[in-house]
């Protein structure tokens, strides 16, 4: 029996589609809903939705990141056309998540995050002593916090794990595995951690085991978009990937679409 194997315009395809339930999950869906009478907060649709479909997304454009890094010709340009596209995601993002243009409690773009993993990566290469090369991981991750990119600190990480092991198929699944299931642990107290401060996570319990399982529960289906990674081979015919205006342009345009639909239907 023939084994299916993923290329990488099907990974893209596939995250790009789970990233747009996802969001169309917490937009259009919930006053749709509402105004047909449907509880949608809480409810099993809303878990499927968001809780497992949405969850795929983030795994799969990281590891495309890590492709992305390995195949381009120039590793300055690949990094600045993150940022430009970033920055140009900006206020789509802002007004999709708080309908604000600048909302100082709101977190920034993932892609601010894919950025910093991406300049992680680089220093990785560029630095020979590995104290400099802790250092700039820090120091990086330092970043992520202060500015409250969605994943933070977990993204770079994973990102990490992915770059070093992507020819060794299995210890990618095992330690990508545990980076993601770290990830799902520690992506919930960094966020209350950054919004709300030390003391009110001490106090209020957020690194208790009990909390750090919840909270975990919410991000684990991740682990599912390991199962299309497993399957990639780039070295499938007709796998080179979708147009870059389209990659580049989904990610802004998506969540500008769906902020006027959702104005359009309140």
């Amino acid at each position: 029996m023939k084994t299916v194997r993923t290329d990488r315009t099907q990974l893209q395809i596939i995250a790009m589609i789970t990233m747009f339930i996802d969001h169309l999950g917490c937009s259009v869906f919930p006053i749709i809903l509402k105004n047909a009478g449907y509880n949608y907060h809480g409810s099993v649709l809303e878990f499927l939705i968001r809780g497992v479909i949405g969850r795929i997304a983030f795994p799969l454009f990281v590891f495309l990141l890590v492709e992305g890094i390995y195949h381009s010709h120039n590793l300055y340009y690949y990094i600045l056309r993150l940022l430009i596209l970033g920055l140009i995601s900006f206020i789509p993002h802002m007004l999709f998540n708080c309908g604000k243009l600048w909302d100082s409690g709101e977190d920034v773009t993932v892609l601010f995050t894919l950025i910093l993993a991406a300049l992680n990566i680089f220093m990785y290469e560029k630095l020979g002593n590995i104290f400099l090369r802790i250092g700039s991981f820090i120091i990086l991750c330092v970043i992520s916090f202060v500015i409250g990119s969605e994943y933070a600190i977990t993204g770079i990480v994973i990102a990490f794990v992915f770059y070093i092991f992507r020819y060794k198929t299995d210890k990618l699944l095992l330690y990508g595995g545990i980076a993601l299931i770290a990830g799902s642990v520690m992506i919930t107290p960094l966020y209350y951690l950054r919004h709300y401060g030390l003391d009110y996570c001490v106090n209020n319990g957020i690194f208790s085991l009990n909390f750090l399982i919840t909270g975990a529960e919410n991000e684990l289906v991740s682990l599912i978009a390991l199962i299309f990674i497993y399957l990639y081979d780039e070295k499938k015919k007709g796998g080179k990937g979708l147009p870059k205006i389209f990659t580049y342009g989904f990610y802004p345009l998506h969540l500008t679409f769906l902020y006027i639909i959702s104005l359009i239907i309140k």
